[in-house]
């Protein structure tokens, strides 16, 4: 997976956008993002949408390594103003909904 990760990010334009959406450990609730956002504009032409849910205990904290590393790529390719993490908040969702 990280090599998959390791080749989309190298070719990622430099000014591409990403949004982390995640259960936990984010800087702003979704909705404070869209409240925050509403009015200006980015320039980029591709952005980045990662969603990361975890659907147990055991399996969530061993998820959370694996999407940090994942963040970490964008981070370091993007910089991190232009990584923007938002909770999902209590709202919890099954990867079929997210699909949808």
């Amino acid at each position: 997976l990280l090599s998959r990760v390791d080749r989309l990010v190298r070719v990622a334009s430099p000014d591409a956008v990403a949004l982390v959406l995640d259960q936990s450990n984010a800087e702003i609730a979704y909705d404070d993002l869209v409240q925050r956002g509403r009015g200006h504009e980015t320039p980029s032409c591709q952005a980045f949408v990662l969603i990361f849910v975890r659907d147990s205990e055991k399996r969530g904290m061993a998820a959370e390594g694996l999407s940090r590393l994942v963040v970490d790529r964008f981070e370091s390719r993007l910089g991190t103003k232009r990584v923007a993490k938002a909770s999902l908040g209590a709202t919890t969702f099954t990867a079929q909904e997210i699909a949808a």
